[in-house]
């Protein structure tokens, strides 16, 4: 007999001693379904971007209080941490500009609302509006940064918006994140 087959073999006193240890056991009861595979995958917890974004006001709400230091953000319920953070950081690569300087509230309002639906057509993803920092205002009350932060709150293609860095404009522009695939622009 070859060797290895000699290691395989058990003796008879083995054998026996085996047997008589295994006296009262009782075989496991073998589960056909393995657990592992029938548990629930796990569901991703969604947390607000930053804790301010629990106490802002709603997009029906006008807020007329923004200074001309003041960073804007705002960003839809369901926009990744990700995303934010790149349209923060200015690394989405705009496509097109639009400068407000000059124009009164009601031209500004127009060209805005004219240039987020040509853009929206056309697929657009990402804009900059320079709307100024006010310095000029009556009581440095900038109108236009106040404006446009209320007109892309309102505006559904809009799903997020953040002041810009210091080389597009600092906090006298914007960085706009637009919805794909929509054909249509409804202003509430």
């Amino acid at each position: 007999m070859p060797e290895d087959e000699s290691k395989l073999l058990i003796s008879k006193n083995d054998s026996l001693l085996f047997t008589e240890s295994m006296i009262g056991v009782k075989p496991l009861v073998v589960d056909k379904h393995n657990l592992a595979t029938h548990k629930p995958k796990p569901k991703p917890h969604k947390k607000p971007i930053f804790q301010s974004e629990l106490r802002a006001p709603s997009h029906q709400q006008h807020v007329n209080n923004i200074q001309a230091s003041d960073r804007l953000f705002f960003a839809r319920q369901g926009v990744q941490q990700k995303l934010a953070r790149q349209l923060k950081q200015g690394r989405l690569g705009s496509t097109d500009t639009l400068d407000l300087h000059g124009l009164n509230q009601q031209a500004a309002q127009q060209a805005l609302e004219q240039f987020l639906a040509f853009h929206f057509d056309q697929g657009s993803r990402c804009l900059i509006v320079i709307h100024g920092k006010g310095l000029g205002s009556i009581n440095n009350q900038p109108v236009l940064k106040n404006l446009v932060f209320n007109q892309l709150k309102a505006t559904p293609c809009v799903l997020a918006f953040s002041s810009a860095q210091p080389c597009d404009g600092g906090t006298g522009s914007v960085y706009v994140l637009l919805k794909n695939g929509l054909k249509s622009i409804e202003v509430e």
